[in-house]
């Protein structure tokens, strides 16, 4: 007659959870990549928002685990929407910005190439008359100033000043230039602080 055992007897295990491992979370995780990857502006930030949202409302549940990774997408996702958020605004912002720079900007150009050396000061942010004559007797080569066309802006906000680079090409009637304007917004309006024209 065999021996009985002295092990005790094993509860049987429950069917599904056999070792007790939780289940896996693909919202959660799902989330954490698209806050990762956040190079879509907005749409991976919203993604990974809702998703991580999803996430943390399943991992409530006792058998699916991961909320940790829940909790991290969705603080990516809200800080990938607040990032873009905030580059658009500075980009719509310097895109109606540019339109008052550039027409300081092409006048200050007219009046410099037409020898209007009053106005040309008026526009500058500390040009003397001196130094626009100088620029006025360079320019003469060029010939008559017929068109100035901007086509690139970048503007800066820094210790409460807006600065606007501007870049484009003035057209003369010996040919055409490539001229930049760096102008800085004073009192509600900008004046030139430096400009090229070759």
């Amino acid at each position: 007659m065999p021996e009985p055992s002295s092990q005790p007897p094993q509860p049987p295990l429950a069917y599904g959870h056999g070792s007790g491992q939780k289940r896996g979370n693909g919202a959660a995780v799902a989330s954490l990549v698209l806050g990762l990857l956040g190079c879509v502006p907005i749409v991976t930030g919203m993604l990974a928002i809702v998703l991580g949202i999803l996430g943390i409302r399943k991992s409530r549940d006792p058998s699916v685990g991961q909320g940790g990774l829940a909790v991290a997408g969705l603080v990516l996702g809200i800080i990938s929407v607040v990032a873009w958020s905030g580059a658009g605004g500075l980009v719509g912002y310097g895109y109606l910005e540019s339109g008052p720079a550039g027409a300081v900007a092409k006048q200050f150009l007219t009046d410099v190439s037409a020898d209007n050396v009053n106005a040309a000061v008026a526009n500058s942010g500390g040009f003397t008359a001196a130094q626009i004559q100088t620029q006025t007797s360079q320019m003469a080569a060029f010939g008559a100033l017929q068109q100035v066309s901007i086509s690139s802006f970048n503007i800066s906000l820094m210790n409460g000043q807006t600065t606007m680079h501007l870049g484009g090409t003035a057209t003369f009637s010996n040919g055409t230039k490539t001229c930049t304007f760096d102008l800085v917004k004073t009192g509600g309006g900008y004046k030139i602080t430096s400009f090229y024209v070759q």
